[in-house]
């Protein structure tokens, strides 16, 4: 979802700061093992360095209840355990469990393993989604009709292999991601109003 959503013009400026160094991104559910440098940095959700690894927290993911402009319209249920849900498989724990804290008893009606599929059924009509803002809040005909509490975010860590972390264009990069995300807060954390919030009144 962030490969797609969120780094792309991040990615083409760091290209253009630095434009000897070849960059390669690999979109995975499962995550690389940099410990057999299977890649030079990863970018991950809510995982805590291991100790091998030397990471950096860049941000924060908020996430909220998101649900087609046509499904608004004809209502949302004021109980949103009620409503129909769109939940994610284990490649996707973290927030699996959180919904299921923050709402005791939902049972998705329809589950996948990926947020661009999620995003797919939400604007479908299917049910509401827990999505990132970062995402969702762009997305077309999406709107968020609630915010999850604070607990629900998710930290967004860069990690190199301890290894490479002082290598020039390691130190390059992590430097210049950690500065362009930082000016992505609003948006990662879901202070940066949708087109559709200011649209419907919704929150």
């Amino acid at each position: 979802m962030l490969a797609i959503g969120l780094l792309p013009p991040h990615l083409a400026a760091f290209h253009a700061a630095q434009p000897g160094i070849e960059l390669e991104v690999i979109v995975s559910d499962t995550p690389l093992d940099l410990t057999r440098r299977e890649a030079d940095v990863a970018l991950r959700i809510g995982n805590a360095p291991q100790e091998i690894l030397v990471g950096r927290r860049v941000g924060r993911l908020a996430f909220g209840a998101y649900a087609s402009a046509d499904r608004t319209t004809r209502g949302i249920d004021d109980d949103l355990a009620s409503n129909d849900w769109i939940g994610f498989g284990q490649s996707h724990g973290a927030v699996g469990h959180q919904l299921a804290d923050w709402l005791p008893g939902v049972q998705p009606i329809y589950r996948t393993n990926s947020i661009a599929a999620a995003i797919a059924a939400a604007r479908a009509g299917i049910g509401l989604a827990p999505l990132p803002c970062a995402v969702a809040d762009g997305a077309p005909d999406l709107v968020r009709v609630a915010m999850f509490p604070e607990d629900f975010q998710l930290d967004l860590w860069l990690l190199p292999h301890e290894d490479l972390r002082n290598t020039a264009r390691i130190r390059a990069f992590m430097d210049f991601m950690a500065g362009a995300l930082a000016t992505d807060a609003d948006l990662l954390e879901g202070r940066r109003p949708q087109t559709s919030d200011l649209r419907t009144g919704m929150v």
